[in-house]
């Protein structure tokens, strides 16, 4: 219905004494607990798009990533590979 502009403009008028205001805040929050105005979402809630995102993140990093940062980041990762007992990868 109104933005959150208008939300902040409601409440500051409602602090300074506005009679409308307060009245208008008031209607909000009872509404609010009644369960008549609906809550926003959490992000936390939010499920994946897709099956395979963490692979089209990953495809799109890559194709993003400079091709001098790749070469870099493999060599890296060789030569840790290189440092650790049995090559097993694993760091301490």
């Amino acid at each position: 219905m109104y933005g959150p502009r208008h939300r902040v403009q409601r409440l500051s008028g409602a602090l300074k004494g506005d009679a409308k205001a307060q009245a208008s805040l008031i209607i909000m929050m009872m509404m609010r607990s009644l369960g008549m105005i609906g809550e926003v979402p959490d992000v936390a809630d939010a499920h994946p798009v897709t099956a395979n995102d963490e692979a089209l993140i990953a495809d799109f990093l890559r194709r993003q990533t400079p091709q001098s940062q790749q070469i870099e980041a493999t060599n890296d990762n060789e030569q840790s590979d290189e440092t650790t007992p049995s090559g097993t990868g694993a760091k301490s």
